[in-house]
């Protein structure tokens, strides 16, 4: 089992029949909690696409930090342990700069922390699943 699955399932799997089953399908790995989407076929391109799209658009760096800090903490199982990378690689994360930063600070000088924040947050507007995607 990938070690971001739950335990219960698992074990649950594990216990009846051995290891995991053969075969399964995408409604069942939600509910297991291996993928975070079950779409029907014809829509999963343009799912995949658009959620690319979206990694697509935070500067490399943070991506990179942020693979590396959720995979260390998933690899600790351990919430203390977790919490204590995090904010060492968050720490890393305001510490650094390169050019897609440097434009959001630019943006926040002409115009204010407001303008730092429609740069940053902008292109991520309106969220999915937020208040204003309806």
């Amino acid at each position: 089992m990938p070690p971001f699955s739950s335990p219960r399932c698992a074990v649950g799997s594990m216990l009846v029949v051995g290891s995991l089953p053969a075969h399964f399908d995408g409604k069942k790995a939600l509910r297991m909690g291996i993928v975070n989407d079950c779409v029907p076929r014809d829509q999963l391109m343009s799912t995949v696409m658009n959620v690319a799209g979206r990694i697509a658009m935070v500067p490399r760096h943070s991506v990179r930090c942020m693979k590396r800090m959720i995979m260390s903490g998933f690899l600790s199982f351990g919430l203390a342990a977790a919490m204590e990378l995090c904010s060492a690689m968050s720490a890393l994360g305001h510490t650094s700069h390169d050019p897609d930063r440097q434009a959001m600070f630019d943006a926040q000088e002409r115009g204010g922390f407001k303008a730092f924040l429609e740069m940053r947050d902008g292109p991520f507007q309106p969220e999915p699943m937020g208040p204003k995607s309806k």
